[in-house]
């Protein structure tokens, strides 16, 4: 057993004679050795393989051995092999026969593992680029890998082509002249499913269906039912799916948008919306709402308005957010509550009818119009704690610079309004201004929003009063020094 790298190296007169005498012996050997075979390995290099017993050449591009006989001096095969194997070393090496017209009348990708018939890359473990021939009356049988058959297709000498399984039910589906027959040999329609074996009356558990044209402006449809008069029908006419349940009038349609109708065969079509039309001819649309057969609400149409309403005394409610966040309730007794998170906690509006119109509102402009000024805020000694008299407020609230402004998004002949700058109040009343509006950085959807502070007026309401009451106490005071005075 002798390999050897084949570069004799420079030194003294033994040992270059060794080194010789060493490549000598390997080439000599056929560079015998176990597998994997010479380390250094050159184009054309014979190769002894004692570990399997063959002789082997290394191939133009040096990149694999190939078998060229046994080292016994029998050909492969030998004559009690029981198998012949192309390419046993596993080199990504690909196999070719010609024809007389056709290059690749067979052709092995090593490399991928697949197999072309007149195709040169084969996409697919066999790939056939041409005509497959099988014989009438024999079958495509697909099997478990041990010859045990599960599936067979066969054409037939009286031109059908059957789809069955191996074992069992036989003829599972039938083509027969176009017409397509499952459960049955002789399809009278371009498909017919048929299940003798099924009795039951229950809906929707026997199942007979028929695609076809019945000559009145269907594309397309499917039969539900025994006798074509009373029969259900899914249809598809013009690009729509239609839906006649219990005969041929039209229930239900779905356009071509995805619109949807019900009552008619126009459902309503808005641009960039997806719209459900409900339509009769009586009193109009509705939609209810059920749990258990029991009714909690419903959407209709009324004679000239639109009508949403809940039932069971239950309230009802709109939400937003992917967690659907309540923002509105309207209880049974009409009280309607308008609640938005904001913060330090959560801020309620109850709006209830009076005689008068509107007895609230919200104007444009963002302020809050009400009737009569019948503002009332929660004061009652039982609601409150730490109830402690306020400080004076003369030396804040002679600091207050009071302005005349226009916001900048008013145009310049718009009425001047008159307030302060929450910056100047601040340097000496910090305790009454507060964050109107957040920072925000900008996002995909949003832009960046800069903070903004505000005032909290109605606490400024009342420091002036103290003021007031306090300038009173001095009043009082310097009056009492004027009368005393003038008294003397």
């Amino acid at each position: 057993m002798a390999t050897h790298d084949y570069n004799i190296a420079n030194g003294s007169g033994a040992a270059v004679r060794s080194d010789i005498n060493d490549a000598l012996l390997a080439i000599s050997s056929n560079n015998s050795a176990t597998n994997p075979g010479p380390s250094t390995t050159y184009a054309y290099q014979f190769w002894a393989d004692i570990s399997t017993g063959k002789m082997r050449i290394r191939n133009s591009d040096n990149t694999a051995f190939v078998e060229l006989f046994n080292l016994d001096g029998t050909s492969l095969p030998s004559s009690s092999a029981t198998e012949v194997v192309f390419n046993d070393a596993g080199a990504d090496l690909d196999f070719r026969i010609e024809g007389d017209t056709e290059a690749n009348l067979f052709f092995l990708d090593a490399g991928n593992d697949r197999v072309g018939i007149a195709d040169s890359g084969p996409d697919f473990d066999l790939d056939v680029n041409g005509d497959i021939g099988i014989r009438e009356d024999n079958n495509l049988t697909f099997h478990d890998g041990t010859g045990t058959a599960a599936f067979r297709i066969r054409g037939t000498s009286d031109n059908k082509l059957f789809f069955e399984r191996a074992s069992g039910n036989e003829h599972q589906m039938v083509i027969d002249d176009g017409n397509v027959g499952i459960g049955t040999t002789t399809p009278s329609v371009k498909c017919h499913v048929q299940d003798d074996s099924l009795t039951s009356t229950t809906s929707g558990t026997n199942v007979v269906a028929r695609f076809q044209t019945n000559g009145t402006g269907y594309d397309a449809s499917i039969l539900l039912g025994d006798a074509v008069s009373t029969a259900s029908r899914i249809g598809q006419i013009n690009g729509n799916i239609t839906f006649h349940p219990g005969s041929a009038t039209e229930r239900v349609r779905f356009d071509g948008s995805g619109n949807v109708g019900i009552g008619t065969t126009s459902p309503h079509a808005l641009t960039g919306y997806t719209v459900l039309t409900l339509n009769n001819s009586s009193q109009g649309g509705a939609i209810e709402f059920k749990k258990d057969d029991t009714s909690y609400g419903r959407l209709l149409q009324g004679s000239s308005s639109v009508i949403l309403e809940t039932k069971q005394n239950i309230p009802l409610i709109f939400g937003t957010g992917t967690s659907s966040t309540e923002r509105m309730r309207i209880a049974s007794n009409g009280v309607t509550t308008i609640a938005a998170a904001v913060s330090g906690g959560t801020q309620g509006v109850i709006v209830n009818t009076t005689t008068y119109s509107p007895a609230f509102y919200i104007r444009g402009d963002g302020g809050i119009g009400n009737y009569s000024g019948n503002n009332v805020n929660l004061s009652d000694r039982n609601v409150k704690k730490d109830i402690a008299l306020v400080a004076g407020t003369w030396d804040c609230l002679k600091e207050w610079e009071i302005v005349n402004f226009r916001y900048k998004d008013q145009s310049d002949d718009a009425d001047l309004s008159m307030g302060v700058i929450a910056q100047q109040v601040a340097e000496s009343c910090p305790e009454v201004v507060t964050v109107f509006q957040e920072a925000k950085e900008a996002t995909e959807t949003e832009p960046a929003q800069e903070e903004r502070i505000g005032i909290k007026e109605q606490q400024m309401m009342w420091m002036a009063i103290k003021a007031l009451q306090e300038a009173q106490v001095r009043i009082e005071t310097l009056e009492a020094k004027v009368a005393a005075l003038e008294a003397n």
